[in-house]
């Protein structure tokens, strides 16, 4: 089985990460909205994984989403982080929704 084998959506994410944090603010075991999808398939859980840079974000959209582009995975990816960090959970949740092909 290949990561991209693994359909995630969100709903799903939501309720096995359902506290999202933003970066500034963050304590042992938090995560952000992408690191709830990058946890989601990694295989060992670390602090990249938890708080994804933006490529790394996008790189992982675009396993999940053969349809996105590197360009099209990086403004999402972009854009789930700048919510996040602003505290717009729900925005955040709206992109990677987007990320995913489900909107």
């Amino acid at each position: 089985m290949t990561i991209t084998d693994v359909a995630v959506t969100v709903e799903e994410l939501r309720k096995k990460y359902p506290e999202p944090k933003s970066e500034r603010w963050n304590a042992p075991g938090d995560y952000c909205v992408g690191g709830a999808l990058c946890q989601e398939m990694a295989l060992v859980i670390t602090e990249a994984s938890r708080f994804p840079t933006r490529p790394q974000l996008a790189m992982r959209l675009c396993e999940v989403n053969s349809a996105l582009s590197s360009h099209q995975a990086a403004a999402i990816a972009t854009r789930i982080t700048r919510a996040n960090t602003a505290g717009d959970f729900e925005g955040a949740w709206a992109w990677l929704a987007r990320g995913l092909g489900e909107s």
